[in-house]
């Protein structure tokens, strides 16, 4: 890999500003000479691109001749080759030793309205580096160029092409949303994450910037590593675990960098939603300086409350990239203790009689505009709070920076009423049916309760009595909206029923979270109408159906969920699901939507949960494997119990930051896993592959009132001793072949018998039942 060539750090905001507005930025200059590029046909693929030879004249009245010039911001790519492919056309220009190109597209009438794609590679030994973007319609760039048919960056922005362009390029085909219009591809920029594609632009550029960070395998491009959905999600989460600067510094770079980002000087005023990885501001500037913030909760705080809506007036000002919003009364939330940034913790003593909390006052929230987008804005999202307890002011801090979007509202496009009426919609909390009379039955899904209320749709916007939904994108399913109820500002899904007809053996496979990110887990739904959360036992339970496409399923005899699956698009199920603790009369705690793939052979690979205990031993050696929570423990002989940390990057990846390895579930059944664990950047070999097989089961039969608790003591190979404890319910699993401990505790004042506790062979000593190695399943019996 050659890197004696530096990428301009950071990530080009790029393609241009058709929402936002973007002016500035540096490019070619409008009187240098142009070039007519030859026309070449291409079968594309991530990581390379193949041409044939055609001609195409550019003196027929029935095409548009656009020139594009721009640059491709990585110093790797000086002498390589810019492809440009608009439907089954290509052209094709070199980028010169200032990383500059000058490209002429002179396309057929048939093509001027579809979006195109550019793909630049570099030379040689730095063919790897490959870079990408989406554009809109040469239509619609031709109206940009002007009179002389020359785009430039001051024009359009995105005839830069660099790592964020390639990143938003690349989440845009791996959503798999069509593009094949303008507005869709306008769809598909919204329909995005808010700030991945910023963060996973980053990778990138400390790849070309930074020696030790290579191209992970088994990509061969840096264009292929981002299409790999899960591959660049992996290192993505593993940067940022590894080193939590790393992002925030490569932006501070990018945003410094007017070849790769730029900020218009727009005006602001209007309503925009800022949504970061966490929360959701609704933002109303007014041209007085005046507004409105609306907010589920505020960046800042940490606290297990639900804390109230947030609902104040501001005055604001703007200077430069720099917005501060000034809260006109005091905007004040409560906690029950404050965690510092740097992981500091302040107790909260009683403030007044009626309140044990400590108030977080919100002083101002700075707003620092990083670039212009397709999409809105990138923006970095500041409160600065002061905290205060009973003696008064203990700690103030400007909370760290939120990387954010912000989208504006009058950006969104319009939907129509035939769309919504006489359908079946649901969000995570509720069902809506529309009629054409302008009402709408509102069920709310926990409580089942239903009113009726007026609703009125102007454009991208549905108001519905205390609740409005802005349209923001469309996908197979339905739409992505944003919710403001009751000054309540969220992100949602707004999904169709549409007919399912499902059997008991269509319910029969692992369902698997969709996105298979790190925040993916799994359910098998057995044949025997058992059902457990993923291998674990402590979730095993049963189920059944209650509809042609209802399920419901119980987890350790008292939590109780009902999936509902309202639509299947191919192999997604998207599904409503509520959950509770079991009662004769099931009323939901919370509802929620889900998307989720089915194997019906159980081969899906993933990780569990941390509230999951399966319990594994080695297929050849015997050896156990407990994974509990986030570490992994495994007995060594003449050493005892070894403990090891890992981090969840990816729903089959975790990594072990301290060796900086990656452990890889690289194959999965129904009883078995096999996983591989490497070194950092490089790929699994067949040698480092190992098969584990689930192990057994104990069932814990217990009457009386008490605790049972499973004890694990081990050691850390990098020095250190931990002890960790969980309580048991109704179900144990465990590794063949190894004794285990379990602690049996009566409520306070009990006492416990010495035939209290019985089965597995074990033998109660004061409150420890020690059970003796085992080889099958059995059942335990606790009577407190």
């Amino acid at each position: 890999m050659n890197k004696s060539v530096i990428l301009r750090f950071g990530v080009l905001l790029g393609l241009g500003a058709v929402l936002s507005g973007c002016g500035g930025g540096s490019s070619g200059s409008k009187n240098q000479n142009t070039t007519s590029s030859s026309s070449v046909a291409t079968s594309q693929s991530s990581s390379s691109v193949s041409s044939s030879s055609s001609s195409i004249s550019s003196s027929e009245p029935s095409t548009t001749k656009l020139i594009l010039q721009g640059r491709a911001v990585a110093e790797a790519l000086a002498g390589g080759k810019v492809v440009v492919s608009i439907g089954s056309l290509t052209y094709e220009t070199t980028i010169d030793d200032s990383l500059k190109y000058n490209i002429t597209l002179d396309v057929p009438a048939e093509n001027t309205n579809q979006p195109f794609v550019a793909v630049v590679t570099g030379s040689g030994a730095d063919s790897w580096v490959q870079l990408a973007a989406s554009y809109p319609s040469v239509m619609s760039l031709a109206e940009k160029a002007g009179g002389d048919g020359i785009l430039t960056a001051e024009e359009y922005f995105g005839v830069n092409i660099t790592a964020l362009t390639t990143a938003q390029y690349a989440e845009m085909k791996n959503q798999l949303i069509p593009v094949d219009s303008d507005e869709s591809r306008k769809n598909a920029f919204f329909a995005m994450h808010p700030i991945k594609s910023l963060e996973k632009s980053t990778s990138i550029s400390r790849m070309l910037s930074d020696i030790d960070f290579k191209l992970p395998a088994p990509a061969k491009t840096t264009l292929e590593f981002l299409l790999d959905e899960n591959l660049s999600e992996t290192y993505n989460e593993a940067f940022r675990f590894y080193d939590n600067t790393l992002i925030s510094t490569q932006i501070d770079l990018f945003k410094s960098d007017p070849l790769q980002s730029v900020v218009s000087s727009k005006k602001l005023s209007g309503t925009y939603f800022v949504e970061s990885s966490n929360y959701n501001y609704l933002l109303t500037f007014n041209e007085d300086g005046t507004g409105n913030l609306q907010a589920a909760a505020l960046g800042g705080v940490i606290t297990w409350d639900e804390l109230p809506a947030i609902n104040a007036d501001f005055t604001w000002i703007r200077k430069g990239t720099q917005v501060r919003i000034t809260p006109i009364l005091p905007l004040v939330q409560y906690v029950n203790y404050y965690i510092d940034h740097g992981g500091a913790y302040y107790s909260c003593n009683d403030y007044d009689q009626s309140n044990s909390q400590c108030r977080v006052i919100y002083e101002y929230f700075d707003i620092e505009l990083i670039a212009d987008i397709d999409a809105g804005r990138f923006a970095y999202f500041r409160p600065r709070i002061k905290v205060e307890n009973e003696n008064g002011y203990i700690y103030a801090e400007t909370s760290p920076s939120e990387l954010s979007r912000i989208i504006s509202a009058k950006d969104l496009s319009p939907i129509t009423e035939s769309e919504l009426v006489g359908q079946d919609w649901y969000t995570s909390d509720h069902r809506y049916v529309f009629d054409e009379n302008s009402t709408v039955l509102k069920t709310n899904l926990s409580t089942k309760n239903t009113e009726s209320f007026a609703w009125e749709l102007n454009g991208a916007r549905l108001v519905i009595a205390e609740e409005t939904l802005w349209f923001s994108a469309k996908d197979i399913a339905g739409y992505s909206i944003l919710s403001v109820e009751n000054s309540r500002a969220m992100r949602k899904f707004l999904y169709k029923r549409t007919p399912v007809n499902m059997t008991e053996s269509d319910w029969i496979g692992r369902w698997t979270a969709y996105p298979y990110d790190r925040l993916s887990y799994s359910q098998d739904v057995n044949i025997d109408k058992t059902w457990r959360d993923g291998f674990e036992a402590e979730g095993a339970g049963g189920w059944s159906i209650i509809n042609n496409h209802t399920q419901s399923a119980i987890s350790n005899g008292a939590w109780r969920m009902h999936r509902d699956v309202l639509a299947i698009h191919g192999d997604k199920y998207y599904m409503s699901v509520c959950q509770g603790k079991e009662a004769e009369i099931f009323v939901p705690y919370n509802c929620y939507l889900s998307v989720a793939t089915r194997s019906a052979s159980f081969d899906t690979v993933g990780f569990w949960g941390s509230w999951s205990y399966p319990a594994f031993n080695e297929k050849n050696s015997g050896q156990n494997w407990i994974p509990l929570g986030g570490s992994i423990l495994q007995t060594i002989e003449n050493t005892g119990n070894i403990s090891t940390e890992y981090i969840r990057v990816a729903s089959n990846k975790l990594l072990n930051r301290y060796d900086l390895t990656i452990l890889e579930m690289t194959n999965a059944g129904k009883d078995e896993i096999e996983l591989c664990e490497y070194k950092l950047f490089e790929d699994c070999t067949e040698s480092e592959k190992r098969v584990y097989l689930r192990g057994i089961e104990l069932k814990l039969t217990v009457s009386g009132e008490g605790d049972i608790l499973m004890r694990h003591e081990s050691y850390f190979l990098e020095g250190g001793y931990t002890t960790y404890e969980r309580s048991v319910a109704n179900m144990l699993m465990v590794p063949k072949g190894y004794p285990q401990e379990l602690i049996i505790k009566p409520d306070a004042g009990g006492l416990l018998s010495s035939d209290a506790v019985s089965g597995c062979g074990g033998t109660l000593v004061g409150e420890i039942y020690r059970i003796p190695a085992l080889v099958e399943p059995c059942e335990i019996t606790v009577n407190f």
